[in-house]
């Protein structure tokens, strides 16, 4: 497949939603893409009018962090949570950046938006489930916990969360009702508990999850009739009634409800709903089997190993939930698993993972005795026990954890439950890596396609080259390209498209090839500037624009023409200090006409030519760095060649920003050869 054919197919991947306002905040234009999202009108989101489908908790945030970065004239980027077409409020990253005329004043903004409402659920999801068993873990009796539990699982499971357990007559007793509002939760305290006609019975008889959709008056004839106008202004309308029960104990039932209609929706929230509440039930259960382990203390050491297993096995579950939940990369957190077992439950153990595209590979696995996970042995002829369980999630099989135990050993009394348990937690965690591991590499594929396999050979010349992607996965803009023209000179360009994703993604290949097919024509960095202007304003109506610094190098005489379009200006390290190369003219895809500046100089053999994007000099979030500060900086390390200014420069970009940069970087410098 072609570089343009992956590209295209990559593209349709993701839906990127555009969108571009003015300095103050209010939506000047949004593309279809947002509109069809959205199920409004271009009319009813201008001004502020998208601003009405925030999630009301997140309005006050949004607003805020909009506002002070357009004091401030700088990038910015969020996430929350909008209404969507089909009345569900959906998790978007929204990025906005400057646009500044050709005196740099801000006239508005730009951006970008992705929904990332999977990725946002699915952390949820491990979040909610670690902290459920965390909490239960800690609390010296899981009763003490349960309040807490409930408030764990606001709002990402509803508006409110109840738990009913069963008092020994066949009745539910209300032991936790907890609101997300204070107000609304006195009312609700206030109410009788379920009735003998509440479908919560139901859900304890049948042992499944359901989900039940309510309207105001179906809502208050399900309670004490006394409460009937109580429960009609405080009705909820989609409710999760998921039963309390584990090892064929029943404990009760929990019930996660929302005021919106269509708040809960397919198996994944069910799914959901139903392992929190059976995590319930399975310490209510340890909680049971202490408590008699406790009482029996006096009848001898079984009974205290019995007691001290529980407890085991309790901090065992928390400590591998603690692995899980803290990475999303499974190599080594699978491995960490596996050694938090071996020893402990079984002898050795494998974890299996079948990735999205069907290979299966061992991605954990740890072993007391080396021969254990040997394949060729069989297990019936040496005398192992072995005990596969299956890592699936929304029925879809996502590998297996094998446990083996050495001749003459194996599971003890209620391993095999705990056994169960802990390949529950592990397809979760799988589940969740799989789909982040997806998105990254579609990201990391269509961003290698945007740029050169390697470098050419000048000769008589060095050339290095440095990117750095920026935290978060997602595709850029930065480009950089090295190729000859007709008359014996090369090109240098370096170029950055506003925004990130796919589109922008579209524009940089775009912008790349159009460079490429003008140059040879055109030959001056000036010209070739003006004319990408003219091809870009004649193939795209948005508001996309790209800043490039191109230069043309002589390697025969050092000569150096060169120009930039709203770029950093490129600066020469010699041995006598440094010159900026300031020529420049406006960013590239606004304007109809432009005019770039064009200067020359000449480069001595050993002199460094480094050329850069703006996610090095605006690496730090407190200051803007500019080339001659940058340039005297790197001085020191001109001796080095291009390749080490490049990684002198990788690491001002990395101590900036404290680790991975929030913007990508390129950087590209080349050099006479000293020898020459």
């Amino acid at each position: 497949m072609s570089t343009r054919e992956r590209f295209g197919v990559l593209a349709e991947l993701t839906t990127i939603f555009t969108w571009s306002g003015t300095a103050d905040g209010h939506l000047e234009f949004c593309n279809e893409a947002w509109l069809a999202f959205r199920g409004r009108t271009l009319e009813q989101e201008l001004g502020l009018g998208w601003m009405e489908g925030v999630h009301p908790d997140e309005v006050q945030r949004v607003r805020a962090l909009a506002l002070e970065a357009y004091r401030r004239e700088l990038p910015f980027d969020h996430e929350y949570r909008i209404l969507d077409a089909t009345g569900r409020y959906r998790w978007i990253l929204d990025r906005g950046e400057p646009r500044r005329d050709a005196d740099g004043t801000v006239i508005g903004y730009h951006g970008t938006a992705l929904s990332i409402d999977d990725r946002v659920r699915a952390e949820q999801a491990t979040s909610i489930l670690s902290e459920v068993g965390r909490l239960a873990a800690a609390a010296e009796h899981p009763t003490d916990a349960l309040e807490e539990i409930a408030r764990a699982t606001i709002p990402w499971l509803g508006d409110v969360c109840v738990i009913d357990l069963l008092d020994g007559e066949g009745g539910l007793d209300r032991a936790v009702l907890a609101h997300r509002d204070p107000e609304r939760e006195k009312v609700a305290r206030r109410l009788a508990g379920p009735q003998q006609h509440s479908p919560l019975f139901d859900v304890l008889r049948d042992g499944q999850a359901v989900l039940l959709r309510h309207d105001a008056e179906t809502f208050a004839d399900a309670g004490a009739p006394e409460d009937r106008e109580s429960r009609l202004g405080f009705a909820l309308r989609s409710s999760i009634v998921a039963p309390i029960s584990a090892r064929g104990h029943d404990h009760g039932v929990m019930t996660f409800g929302s005021h919106e209609p269509d708040f809960h929706e397919g198996t994944d929230d069910l799914a959901l709903a139903e392992e929190v509440a059976r995590r319930v039930a399975l310490a209510l259960d340890h909680a049971a089997s202490l408590q008699a382990a406790v009482a029996a203390r006096e009848t001898g050491e079984a009974t205290r190993v019995d007691l001290q297993t529980a407890l085991d096995r309790a901090s065992l579950l928390a400590d591998i939930s603690g692995v899980l939940e803290s990475s999303l990369t499974l190599d080594p957190t699978l491995d960490h698993v596996a050694e938090l077992v071996a020893g402990r439950l079984a002898d050795a153990v494998a974890i299996d993972v079948v990735d999205l595209a069907g290979r299966t590979a061992r991605r954990g696995a740890a072993s007391v005795l080396p021969h254990l996970l040997d394949p060729a042995r069989e297990a019936a002829r040496d005398g192992r026990r072995l005990l596969t369980l299956p890592l699936a999630r929304s029925e879809r099989a996502l590998g297996a954890m094998t446990f083996v135990w050495r001749p003459g050993r194996g599971p003890r009394s209620g391993d095999l439950a705990l056994l169960d348990e802990i390949a529950r937690r592990v397809a979760l965690a799988v589940d969740a890596a799989l789909l982040f591991a997806d998105r990254a590499q579609a990201a990391r594929t269509l961003q290698e396609s945007l740029l050169p396999e390697r470098l050419p050979r000048i000769p008589d010349v060095a050339l290095a080259v440095r990117y750095l992607p920026a935290a978060g996965g997602e595709v850029s803009g930065d480009f950089y390209d090295v190729f000859a023209l007709p008359d014996g000179t090369w090109l240098l360009v370096v170029g950055d498209v506003c925004g990130k994703g796919v589109e922008a993604a579209a524009l940089t290949a775009q912008a790349r090839y159009t460079v490429r097919a003008l140059a040879p024509w055109l030959i001056d960095p000036a010209a070739v500037l003006i004319g990408l202007n003219a091809s870009l304003r004649q193939q795209r109506d948005d508001d996309r624009f790209v800043t490039l610094a191109i230069l043309r190098l002589d390697p025969r005489d050092g000569t150096l023409t060169h120009s930039t379009a709203g770029h950093p200006s490129p600066f020469v390290l010699r041995a006598d200090g440094v010159e900026v190369l300031e020529h420049t003219g406006p960013v590239v895809g606004v304007l109809d006409e432009i005019e770039p500046e064009q200067g020359r100089t000449t480069l001595a053999p050993g002199d460094v030519v480094a050329i850069f994007t703006d996610g090095i000099t605006e690496a730090s979030r407190s200051a803007v760095r500019g080339s001659a500060g940058l340039a005297q900086d790197v001085l020191s390390a001109r001796p080095g060649g291009p390749h080490g200014v490049t990684r002198a420069l990788e690491e001002i970009a990395r101590l900036a920003a404290a680790g991975a940069p929030r913007d990508d970087v390129a950087i590209l410098a080349a050099a006479l050869d000293p020898r020459r």
